[in-house]
Protein backbone atom coordinates (compact mmCIF):
# COMPACT_ATOMS: atom_id res chain seq x y z
CA UNK A 1 0.00 0.00 0.00
CA UNK A 2 2.78 2.41 1.03
CA UNK A 3 4.50 1.65 -2.46
CA UNK A 4 1.32 2.68 -4.57
CA UNK A 5 0.80 5.56 -2.54
CA UNK A 6 4.92 6.58 -3.26
CA UNK A 7 3.83 6.05 -6.76
CA UNK A 8 0.92 7.82 -6.82
CA UNK A 9 2.40 11.19 -5.64
CA UNK A 10 5.81 10.88 -8.04
CA UNK A 11 3.19 10.34 -10.94
CA UNK A 12 1.01 13.50 -9.32
CA UNK A 13 4.06 15.57 -8.61
CA UNK A 14 4.49 18.96 -10.99
CA UNK A 15 6.75 17.86 -14.06
CA UNK A 16 8.68 20.86 -15.85
CA UNK A 17 9.97 18.67 -18.76
CA UNK A 18 6.29 16.77 -19.02
CA UNK A 19 6.40 16.90 -23.50
CA UNK A 20 2.99 18.03 -25.07
CA UNK A 21 1.91 16.88 -28.61
CA UNK A 22 1.02 19.99 -29.30
CA UNK A 23 -0.28 19.31 -32.56
CA UNK A 24 -0.16 16.09 -35.43
CA UNK A 25 3.47 14.83 -35.35
CA UNK A 26 4.63 17.71 -33.22
CA UNK A 27 6.34 17.36 -29.63
CA UNK A 28 6.82 20.45 -27.50
CA UNK A 29 9.47 20.37 -23.99
CA UNK A 30 8.86 23.24 -22.49
CA UNK A 31 12.32 24.25 -20.77
CA UNK A 32 11.94 27.77 -19.18
CA UNK A 33 15.43 27.49 -17.91
CA UNK A 34 17.88 26.40 -20.71
CA UNK A 35 20.03 29.08 -22.54
CA UNK A 36 19.31 27.45 -25.78
CA UNK A 37 16.31 25.96 -28.06
CA UNK A 38 16.67 22.38 -30.03
CA UNK A 39 14.83 21.72 -32.96
CA UNK A 40 14.79 17.79 -34.18
CA UNK A 41 12.94 16.26 -37.10
CA UNK A 42 12.97 12.08 -36.28
CA UNK A 43 12.28 9.95 -39.48
CA UNK A 44 10.37 6.75 -39.02
CA UNK A 45 13.27 4.99 -41.06
CA UNK A 46 16.79 3.77 -41.50
CA UNK A 47 18.52 1.62 -43.03
CA UNK A 48 16.75 -1.22 -42.40
CA UNK A 49 14.26 -0.33 -44.54
CA UNK A 50 16.73 -0.19 -47.36
CA UNK A 51 14.83 -2.31 -49.90
CA UNK A 52 18.02 -2.48 -52.52
CA UNK A 53 20.60 -4.23 -50.52
CA UNK A 54 23.19 -3.27 -53.10
CA UNK A 55 22.60 0.21 -52.20
CA UNK A 56 23.03 -0.48 -48.70
CA UNK A 57 24.02 2.66 -46.54
CA UNK A 58 21.81 4.68 -49.11
CA UNK A 59 19.27 6.09 -45.77
CA UNK A 60 22.64 7.79 -43.80
CA UNK A 61 23.39 9.19 -47.29
CA UNK A 62 20.98 10.70 -47.41
CA UNK A 63 21.24 12.64 -44.43
CA UNK A 64 24.27 13.93 -45.54
CA UNK A 65 22.50 15.19 -48.65
CA UNK A 66 19.42 16.60 -46.70
CA UNK A 67 21.45 18.86 -44.75
CA UNK A 68 24.15 19.92 -47.64
CA UNK A 69 21.47 20.43 -50.51
CA UNK A 70 19.76 23.70 -51.06
CA UNK A 71 16.68 24.21 -52.63
CA UNK A 72 14.71 27.73 -54.05
CA UNK A 73 14.21 29.02 -50.48
CA UNK A 74 17.20 28.42 -48.89
CA UNK A 75 20.80 29.67 -50.74
CA UNK A 76 23.16 28.33 -47.61
CA UNK A 77 23.04 24.47 -46.48
CA UNK A 78 20.84 23.56 -43.39
CA UNK A 79 24.55 23.15 -41.48
CA UNK A 80 25.44 26.42 -41.80
CA UNK A 81 21.47 28.00 -41.13
CA UNK A 82 22.80 29.58 -37.90
CA UNK A 83 26.62 31.07 -37.37
CA UNK A 84 25.91 31.02 -33.32
CA UNK A 85 24.42 27.52 -33.38
CA UNK A 86 25.24 23.67 -34.25
CA UNK A 87 23.18 21.14 -36.61
CA UNK A 88 24.13 17.58 -36.66
CA UNK A 89 22.44 14.40 -38.02
CA UNK A 90 22.60 10.45 -37.44
CA UNK A 91 21.32 7.45 -38.67
CA UNK A 92 20.53 4.13 -37.59
CA UNK A 93 18.60 0.93 -38.71
CA UNK A 94 15.32 2.16 -37.22
CA UNK A 95 15.42 5.76 -37.75
CA UNK A 96 17.27 9.46 -39.07
CA UNK A 97 17.54 12.26 -37.33
CA UNK A 98 18.14 15.96 -37.93
CA UNK A 99 18.99 18.67 -34.96
CA UNK A 100 19.60 22.44 -34.31
CA UNK A 101 20.70 24.12 -31.85
CA UNK A 102 20.91 28.08 -31.24
CA UNK A 103 20.78 30.68 -28.21
CA UNK A 104 17.57 30.91 -26.93
CA UNK A 105 18.22 35.04 -26.55
CA UNK A 106 18.64 35.22 -30.46
CA UNK A 107 16.40 38.29 -31.69
CA UNK A 108 14.75 36.62 -34.20
CA UNK A 109 14.02 33.12 -32.49
CA UNK A 110 10.68 33.36 -34.22
CA UNK A 111 12.06 33.71 -37.53
CA UNK A 112 14.35 30.55 -37.17
CA UNK A 113 11.35 28.44 -35.89
CA UNK A 114 9.08 29.08 -39.67
CA UNK A 115 12.79 28.69 -41.42
CA UNK A 116 13.45 25.29 -40.15
CA UNK A 117 9.71 24.27 -40.48
CA UNK A 118 10.05 25.40 -43.61
CA UNK A 119 13.57 24.03 -44.74
CA UNK A 120 12.26 20.24 -43.11
CA UNK A 121 8.60 20.25 -44.29
CA UNK A 122 10.08 20.97 -47.86
CA UNK A 123 12.20 17.66 -47.36
CA UNK A 124 9.19 15.71 -46.82
CA UNK A 125 8.24 16.57 -50.67
CA UNK A 126 12.44 16.56 -52.56
CA UNK A 127 15.39 17.91 -52.20
CA UNK A 128 18.15 19.32 -54.47
CA UNK A 129 21.52 19.36 -54.67
CA UNK A 130 24.38 20.23 -57.22
CA UNK A 131 25.83 16.84 -58.76
CA UNK A 132 29.60 17.98 -57.46
CA UNK A 133 28.10 18.42 -53.22
CA UNK A 134 26.47 15.00 -54.05
CA UNK A 135 29.89 13.52 -54.79
CA UNK A 136 31.57 15.69 -52.82
CA UNK A 137 29.55 13.84 -49.49
CA UNK A 138 29.53 10.76 -50.70
CA UNK A 139 33.41 11.07 -50.19
CA UNK A 140 33.01 12.60 -46.96
CA UNK A 141 30.82 9.02 -46.32
CA UNK A 142 33.94 6.87 -46.94
CA UNK A 143 35.95 8.84 -45.17
CA UNK A 144 33.53 9.27 -42.16
CA UNK A 145 33.67 4.84 -42.67
CA UNK A 146 37.70 4.15 -43.30
CA UNK A 147 37.80 6.39 -39.80
CA UNK A 148 35.62 4.57 -38.09
CA UNK A 149 37.58 1.36 -39.18
CA UNK A 150 41.00 2.33 -38.13
CA UNK A 151 40.55 4.73 -35.42
CA UNK A 152 39.67 1.95 -33.26
CA UNK A 153 40.86 -1.63 -31.96
CA UNK A 154 36.93 -3.16 -31.29
CA UNK A 155 34.83 -1.80 -34.67
CA UNK A 156 35.74 -4.75 -36.79
CA UNK A 157 35.10 -6.92 -33.95
CA UNK A 158 31.71 -5.06 -33.63
CA UNK A 159 30.87 -5.46 -36.83
CA UNK A 160 31.78 -9.10 -37.44
CA UNK A 161 29.53 -9.49 -33.87
CA UNK A 162 26.42 -8.05 -35.50
CA UNK A 163 26.60 -10.10 -38.50
CA UNK A 164 26.62 -13.12 -36.48
CA UNK A 165 24.41 -11.96 -33.86
CA UNK A 166 21.56 -10.39 -36.03
CA UNK A 167 22.77 -12.83 -39.42
CA UNK A 168 19.46 -12.94 -42.31
CA UNK A 169 18.00 -9.60 -40.41
CA UNK A 170 17.85 -6.60 -41.63
CA UNK A 171 20.00 -5.42 -38.55
CA UNK A 172 22.93 -7.32 -39.60
CA UNK A 173 24.59 -4.56 -41.99
CA UNK A 174 26.04 -1.46 -40.86
CA UNK A 175 24.23 1.82 -41.28
CA UNK A 176 27.14 3.42 -42.73
CA UNK A 177 27.46 0.75 -45.44
CA UNK A 178 30.36 -1.09 -47.22
CA UNK A 179 33.05 0.63 -49.63
CA UNK A 180 31.43 -1.03 -52.64
CA UNK A 181 27.92 0.31 -51.57
CA UNK A 182 29.72 3.75 -50.81
CA UNK A 183 31.05 3.81 -54.13
CA UNK A 184 27.51 2.95 -55.67
CA UNK A 185 25.56 5.69 -54.61
CA UNK A 186 23.23 7.82 -56.44
CA UNK A 187 20.91 10.82 -55.57
CA UNK A 188 18.45 9.20 -57.52
CA UNK A 189 18.25 6.32 -55.03
CA UNK A 190 18.28 8.86 -52.19
CA UNK A 191 15.04 10.29 -53.55
CA UNK A 192 13.74 7.08 -54.23
CA UNK A 193 14.01 6.25 -50.24
CA UNK A 194 13.29 9.70 -49.79
CA UNK A 195 9.64 9.02 -51.39
CA UNK A 196 8.89 6.28 -49.31
CA UNK A 197 9.65 6.95 -46.18
CA UNK A 198 10.06 11.00 -45.39
CA UNK A 199 6.09 11.19 -44.88
CA UNK A 200 4.22 13.80 -42.77
CA UNK A 201 2.55 10.42 -41.31
CA UNK A 202 6.28 9.11 -40.69
CA UNK A 203 7.97 11.99 -39.04
CA UNK A 204 8.33 13.59 -35.49
CA UNK A 205 9.25 17.08 -34.84
CA UNK A 206 10.67 17.71 -31.04
CA UNK A 207 11.11 21.44 -30.06
CA UNK A 208 12.79 21.94 -26.41
CA UNK A 209 13.39 25.15 -25.45
CA UNK A 210 12.18 28.31 -23.93
CA UNK A 211 9.74 28.50 -26.20
CA UNK A 212 6.13 29.60 -26.71
CA UNK A 213 3.61 27.04 -26.87
CA UNK A 214 1.57 29.08 -29.82
CA UNK A 215 4.41 30.18 -31.85
CA UNK A 216 5.24 26.25 -32.32
CA UNK A 217 2.64 25.31 -32.74
CA UNK A 218 0.89 27.83 -35.49
CA UNK A 219 3.79 27.70 -37.21
CA UNK A 220 4.26 24.03 -37.50
CA UNK A 221 0.88 23.58 -38.87
CA UNK A 222 1.25 26.23 -41.69
CA UNK A 223 3.08 24.23 -43.24
CA UNK A 224 2.42 20.94 -42.16
CA UNK A 225 -1.10 21.03 -42.75
CA UNK A 226 -0.80 21.17 -46.72
CA UNK A 227 1.45 18.41 -46.29
CA UNK A 228 0.13 14.53 -47.84
CA UNK A 229 -0.68 12.50 -44.75
CA UNK A 230 -0.78 9.24 -46.77
CA UNK A 231 1.14 6.80 -44.57
CA UNK A 232 4.52 4.68 -45.20
CA UNK A 233 4.84 1.45 -47.30
CA UNK A 234 4.73 -1.58 -44.86
CA UNK A 235 7.45 -2.60 -43.25
CA UNK A 236 7.52 -6.29 -43.60
CA UNK A 237 10.45 -6.51 -42.20
CA UNK A 238 9.08 -6.02 -38.68
CA UNK A 239 7.48 -9.30 -38.61
CA UNK A 240 11.07 -10.78 -39.38
CA UNK A 241 12.03 -12.41 -36.63
CA UNK A 242 15.63 -14.19 -35.62
CA UNK A 243 15.89 -17.85 -36.70
CA UNK A 244 18.01 -19.03 -33.47
CA UNK A 245 19.67 -22.07 -32.93
CA UNK A 246 22.10 -22.85 -29.57
CA UNK A 247 25.21 -21.87 -30.72
CA UNK A 248 28.21 -20.03 -29.72
CA UNK A 249 31.46 -18.12 -31.09
CA UNK A 250 34.43 -15.90 -29.39
CA UNK A 251 35.56 -13.01 -30.93
CA UNK A 252 38.72 -11.88 -29.52
CA UNK A 253 40.93 -8.90 -29.55
CA UNK A 254 44.15 -8.31 -28.48
CA UNK A 255 45.75 -4.97 -29.58
CA UNK A 256 48.17 -2.47 -27.95
CA UNK A 257 45.41 -0.16 -26.96
CA UNK A 258 43.59 -2.44 -25.10
CA UNK A 259 44.94 -1.37 -21.14
CA UNK A 260 42.31 -3.76 -19.43
CA UNK A 261 41.46 -7.45 -20.12
CA UNK A 262 37.10 -7.89 -20.54
CA UNK A 263 35.03 -10.18 -21.59
CA UNK A 264 31.53 -10.21 -22.53
CA UNK A 265 28.67 -12.99 -22.82
CA UNK A 266 25.68 -12.21 -25.21
CA UNK A 267 23.01 -14.35 -25.92
CA UNK A 268 19.90 -13.80 -28.06
CA UNK A 269 16.83 -16.15 -27.31
CA UNK A 270 13.14 -16.54 -28.34
CA UNK A 271 10.50 -15.80 -25.62
CA UNK A 272 6.98 -15.28 -26.50
CA UNK A 273 5.52 -11.08 -26.07
CA UNK A 274 1.69 -11.17 -26.32
CA UNK A 275 1.64 -8.02 -23.69
CA UNK A 276 4.89 -6.50 -25.40
CA UNK A 277 4.00 -3.19 -22.35
CA UNK A 278 4.60 -5.83 -19.86
CA UNK A 279 7.35 -7.32 -21.23
CA UNK A 280 8.88 -4.22 -21.06
CA UNK A 281 8.05 -2.93 -17.88
CA UNK A 282 9.31 -6.33 -15.97
CA UNK A 283 12.32 -5.83 -18.30
CA UNK A 284 12.78 -2.44 -16.82
CA UNK A 285 12.81 -4.11 -13.13
CA UNK A 286 15.80 -6.99 -13.89
CA UNK A 287 17.35 -4.60 -15.83
CA UNK A 288 18.18 -2.11 -12.70
CA UNK A 289 18.83 -5.10 -10.63
CA UNK A 290 21.49 -6.36 -13.04
CA UNK A 291 23.02 -3.00 -13.05
CA UNK A 292 22.39 -2.47 -9.05
CA UNK A 293 24.90 -3.45 -6.21
CA UNK A 294 21.92 -5.33 -4.39
CA UNK A 295 22.53 -8.64 -2.85
CA UNK A 296 22.73 -11.30 -5.32
CA UNK A 297 23.69 -8.65 -8.29
CA UNK A 298 26.45 -9.87 -10.14
CA UNK A 299 28.37 -6.89 -8.64
CA UNK A 300 27.83 -8.27 -5.41
CA UNK A 301 28.34 -11.85 -6.90
CA UNK A 302 31.45 -11.62 -9.22
CA UNK A 303 33.07 -8.40 -7.75
CA UNK A 304 32.29 -8.66 -4.09
CA UNK A 305 31.92 -12.02 -3.35
CA UNK A 306 34.47 -14.14 -1.01
CA UNK A 307 36.55 -15.22 -3.73
CA UNK A 308 36.15 -12.67 -6.75
CA UNK A 309 36.11 -13.23 -10.34
CA UNK A 310 35.93 -9.78 -11.38
CA UNK A 311 38.11 -6.75 -10.27
CA UNK A 312 34.44 -4.69 -11.69
CA UNK A 313 31.32 -4.98 -13.89
CA UNK A 314 32.35 -3.89 -17.52
CA UNK A 315 28.18 -4.31 -17.87
CA UNK A 316 25.06 -6.08 -17.49
CA UNK A 317 21.63 -5.74 -18.83
CA UNK A 318 18.77 -7.14 -20.58
CA UNK A 319 16.89 -5.99 -23.66
CA UNK A 320 13.96 -6.55 -25.88
CA UNK A 321 15.82 -6.81 -29.23
CA UNK A 322 12.59 -6.77 -31.25
CA UNK A 323 8.75 -8.57 -30.64
CA UNK A 324 10.11 -12.26 -29.65
CA UNK A 325 13.51 -12.11 -29.49
CA UNK A 326 14.86 -11.34 -25.67
CA UNK A 327 19.13 -10.72 -25.15
CA UNK A 328 21.45 -10.29 -21.89
CA UNK A 329 24.85 -9.71 -22.15
CA UNK A 330 27.05 -9.52 -18.59
CA UNK A 331 30.61 -8.21 -18.95
CA UNK A 332 33.85 -8.17 -16.35
CA UNK A 333 37.12 -6.82 -16.38
CA UNK A 334 39.07 -9.64 -14.53
CA UNK A 335 40.49 -9.37 -10.50
CA UNK A 336 44.10 -9.74 -10.51
CA UNK A 337 45.24 -12.95 -10.60
CA UNK A 338 42.32 -14.29 -12.40
CA UNK A 339 42.17 -15.17 -16.11
CA UNK A 340 40.21 -14.50 -18.87
CA UNK A 341 39.17 -17.69 -19.65
CA UNK A 342 37.87 -18.12 -16.24
CA UNK A 343 34.83 -15.50 -17.10
CA UNK A 344 32.65 -17.14 -19.49
CA UNK A 345 31.14 -20.08 -17.66
CA UNK A 346 31.10 -18.14 -14.34
CA UNK A 347 29.10 -15.68 -16.26
CA UNK A 348 26.79 -18.18 -17.54
CA UNK A 349 26.52 -19.55 -14.24
CA UNK A 350 25.89 -16.39 -12.69
CA UNK A 351 22.68 -16.29 -15.46
CA UNK A 352 21.75 -20.03 -14.64
CA UNK A 353 22.04 -19.13 -10.99
CA UNK A 354 19.57 -15.92 -11.17
CA UNK A 355 17.33 -17.76 -13.17
CA UNK A 356 17.20 -20.81 -10.60
CA UNK A 357 16.32 -18.54 -7.66
CA UNK A 358 14.34 -15.64 -8.97
CA UNK A 359 14.23 -12.24 -7.16
CA UNK A 360 11.94 -11.51 -4.21
CA UNK A 361 9.64 -9.54 -4.26
CA UNK A 362 10.89 -7.13 -1.22
CA UNK A 363 13.56 -6.40 -3.76
CA UNK A 364 11.13 -5.81 -6.37
CA UNK A 365 9.03 -3.85 -4.61
CA UNK A 366 12.55 -1.59 -3.59
CA UNK A 367 13.45 -1.55 -7.29
CA UNK A 368 10.14 -0.25 -8.16
CA UNK A 369 10.75 2.69 -5.81
CA UNK A 370 13.84 3.44 -7.86
CA UNK A 371 12.00 3.34 -11.22
CA UNK A 372 9.53 5.95 -9.57
CA UNK A 373 12.37 8.10 -8.57
CA UNK A 374 14.05 8.14 -11.67
CA UNK A 375 10.84 8.39 -14.18
CA UNK A 376 10.27 11.40 -12.13
CA UNK A 377 13.62 12.83 -12.17
CA UNK A 378 13.30 12.53 -15.70
CA UNK A 379 10.46 14.62 -15.99
CA UNK A 380 12.02 17.43 -14.35
CA UNK A 381 14.78 17.39 -16.49
CA UNK A 382 14.13 19.07 -19.57
CA UNK A 383 16.77 17.69 -21.67
CA UNK A 384 16.04 14.16 -21.18
CA UNK A 385 12.81 14.08 -22.75
CA UNK A 386 13.73 13.91 -26.39
CA UNK A 387 16.10 10.87 -26.21
CA UNK A 388 13.14 9.25 -23.72
CA UNK A 389 10.80 10.02 -26.64
CA UNK A 390 12.99 9.00 -29.45
CA UNK A 391 14.18 5.84 -27.77
CA UNK A 392 10.30 5.12 -27.41
CA UNK A 393 8.69 6.55 -30.84
CA UNK A 394 11.17 4.05 -32.93
CA UNK A 395 10.88 0.92 -31.28
CA UNK A 396 8.56 1.40 -32.80
CA UNK A 397 5.85 1.85 -29.77
CA UNK A 398 2.83 4.37 -29.68
CA UNK A 399 3.49 7.76 -27.56
CA UNK A 400 0.02 7.00 -25.31
CA UNK A 401 1.63 3.55 -24.09
CA UNK A 402 5.19 5.52 -22.93
CA UNK A 403 2.89 7.26 -20.89
CA UNK A 404 1.43 4.63 -19.17
CA UNK A 405 4.73 3.21 -18.00
CA UNK A 406 5.09 4.18 -14.65
CA UNK A 407 1.83 2.17 -14.13
CA UNK A 408 3.07 -1.33 -15.86
CA UNK A 409 5.91 -1.58 -14.08
CA UNK A 410 4.34 -0.74 -10.57
CA UNK A 411 2.29 -3.56 -11.31
CA UNK A 412 4.94 -5.59 -12.38
CA UNK A 413 4.76 -9.22 -10.23
CA UNK A 414 7.65 -11.47 -8.76
CA UNK A 415 5.81 -13.97 -11.18
CA UNK A 416 6.58 -11.72 -14.31
CA UNK A 417 10.05 -11.29 -12.91
CA UNK A 418 10.61 -14.59 -12.39
CA UNK A 419 9.44 -16.46 -15.25
CA UNK A 420 11.24 -13.85 -17.62
CA UNK A 421 14.70 -14.87 -15.36
CA UNK A 422 13.97 -18.49 -16.19
CA UNK A 423 14.19 -17.58 -20.33
CA UNK A 424 17.73 -16.33 -19.62
CA UNK A 425 18.61 -19.59 -19.23
CA UNK A 426 17.21 -20.51 -22.45
CA UNK A 427 19.18 -21.77 -25.44
CA UNK A 428 20.13 -19.55 -28.38
CA UNK A 429 22.82 -17.34 -30.25
CA UNK A 430 25.56 -16.31 -28.42
CA UNK A 431 28.83 -13.95 -28.30
CA UNK A 432 31.92 -14.43 -25.98
CA UNK A 433 33.80 -10.98 -26.49
CA UNK A 434 37.08 -10.99 -25.48
CA UNK A 435 39.88 -8.08 -25.53
CA UNK A 436 42.74 -7.87 -24.08
CA UNK A 437 46.11 -5.87 -24.31
CA UNK A 438 48.86 -7.55 -26.66
CA UNK A 439 51.62 -9.68 -25.06
CA UNK A 440 54.72 -8.37 -25.95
Amino acid sequence: MLFALFVLACLQAPAIAQEKLITDRVFMVPDPKSTSIQFQMIVLAGSADETNMSQLGIAHYLEHLVLVGRNEGHAETAMKFFADGSSNGSTSPRMTSYVHRFPASASDVPARIDKLFKFYTERLADFTIDPNEAIRERNVVRQEHDWRYASSPFTASQKELSDYMFKGHPFEKWTIGTPETIAAFTTEESRNFLRRWYRKSNVYFIVTGPMDETLVKETAEKYLASLDASPPPERLWLKQTLQLKAESRDFRVSHAQIANPSVTVQRFLPYKMPDILKAHATRSIIGMYLASKLKGSPHSLLVEGDAPLAASMSGASINIQMDGILSWQIGTIPEEGRTVEEQAPALRAYIAGLGERGIDMATIDRLKRRYARDYQRGLDEPQNAPGRLIGWLTQPLPYEALKSMPERVAAVTADDVNVMLKALVGEGREAVIIYEPLKK
